[in-house]
């Protein structure tokens, strides 16, 4: 499954211009070029976000907790 330019850019909160401008600079994530279409591979979009993930300490003890398991602590 491939993602377009406007449905990675929905999902990430940034504009397609941003997208287009990360491709021109290199930066961005992986990307296909079919047929003059950009397309951005599913399994690579995943892969890059499960990398960027930060653990925070958690409040309690030194265990370290995802950002979404801290934020549904009372």
């Amino acid at each position: 499954m491939h993602l377009t330019p406007r449905q990675l850019a929905t999902r990430w909160h940034v504009s397609e211009k941003t997208l287009e401008r990360w491709r021109h600079e290199g930066i961005g994530p992986a990307y296909l070029k079919v047929v003059g279409r950009v397309l951005y591979p599913l399994q690579h979009i995943e892969a890059l976000e499960a990398d960027r993930i930060r653990l925070v300490p958690s409040p309690v003890g030194s265990d370290l907790m995802a950002a979404d398991q801290l934020m549904a602590t009372p």
